[in-house]
């Protein structure tokens, strides 16, 4: 993310960030600022969210490689807390634990052949 940043300053300072800022949603695993924030908050997190390209396939695919597991059942949520706390908060705020809920039987089915990294 380093990388990414540079030397712009149009990124959020990650020991600033409030919890609630960003939303993650599901089954998209795209990042997108709160809607009840104020429009300047939004902007600089939408800023955030493109210089880093927090959607972009490869943070994407990171985040599908922790939650694809757990709806696999391969392993449970204290886990994904422990390696994917964002992601593991976000499953919980929206109370949707529960890995037989119906909006996740599409997101199982794709890819059965997802590498498992622990």
């Amino acid at each position: 993310m380093n990388g990414r940043k540079g030397k712009h300053e149009d990124v959020l300072d990650p020991f600033t960030i409030q919890e609630g800022w960003f939303e993650l949603h599901f089954p998209s695993l795209q990042v997108h600022p709160n809607e009840n924030l104020d429009e300047d908050a939004k902007s600089q997190i939408w800023a955030t969210i493109h210089r880093l390209d927090l959607n972009g396939a490869t943070c994407v695919s990171g985040r599908r490689s922790w939650i694809q597991p757990y709806l696999n059942g391969v392993y449970p949520l204290s886990f994904v807390r422990e390696k994917a706390p964002f992601m593991a908060h976000e499953l919980t705020r929206q109370n949707l634990q529960d890995i037989n809920m119906s909006i996740w039987d599409a997101f199982k089915q794709q890819d059965d052949t997802i590498s498992y990294r622990w």
